[in-house]
């Protein structure tokens, strides 16, 4: 079985597939990784150029003068751009008949909807107006955290395309017939067992 996590950054994408991991063992993906294998391994000539838009430099640099739905283009398009390597991968795990979780910003709907093997997607979210305080406690008080270094208008900038995006995702993930699950950051707990619960079920 393919299970598929998708949502904007910050929600609690790879906490879930650690929880899952332990409830259910299986093989685990970041489209992350595999971004980042095609970025290094295959000549740049020979790929989608959106593949290249570097979201740390490239985007997140300039959020304090792009909106917030710019940046969702931007990383829409870059999602798009290297899915055909994902639904690859996903294949090779179907072939090998083996479970596999793949999670990342790049699992959008309308890619999920598109793959013929069994598979099972749910889709996560924070549109609360809060979650940006918890993302600015989280990233002060952890050094290894990505975001660590962020300045406070950064933080504020990425909290607000972060709802943006938790609000496309709720879009999509209705038009497409999907589970989504709103991450409450006082219930985030209970938030996870709901959400390895619609793709175990």
């Amino acid at each position: 079985m393919i299970y598929l996590v998708g949502g904007p950054p910050r929600v609690g994408k790879t906490t879930l597939v650690k929880y899952l991991v332990q409830m259910h063992p299986m093989h685990a993906v970041s489209t992350d990784a595999i971004r980042y294998m095609l970025r290094r391994s295959v000549p740049k000539e020979a790929l989608n150029q959106d593949i290249f838009i570097d979201f740390h430099e490239d985007v997140m640099g300039r959020w304090n003068v792009r909106s917030p739905q710019q940046t969702l283009d931007e990383q829409n398009r870059q999602s798009k751009a290297y899915w055909p390597a994902l639904e690859k991968l996903i294949e090779a795990y179907t072939e090998d008949g083996v479970d596999v979780v793949v999670e990342g910003v790049a699992i959008l709907p309308e890619f999920a909807k598109l793959l013929r093997d069994p598979s099972r997607s749910v889709f996560l979210g924070n549109t609360a107006e809060s979650h940006g305080e918890a993302i600015r406690r989280q990233a002060g008080t952890n050094p290894h955290d990505w975001m660590h270094n962020y300045g406070e208008e950064e933080l504020e900038n990425a909290a607000e395309f972060f709802m943006v995006m938790s609000h496309f995702i709720i879009s999509e993930a209705g038009r497409y017939g999907f589970p989504y699950v709103e991450m409450v950051d006082d219930d985030f707990d209970g938030c996870l067992r709901s959400a390895a619960a619609a793709l175990l079920k």
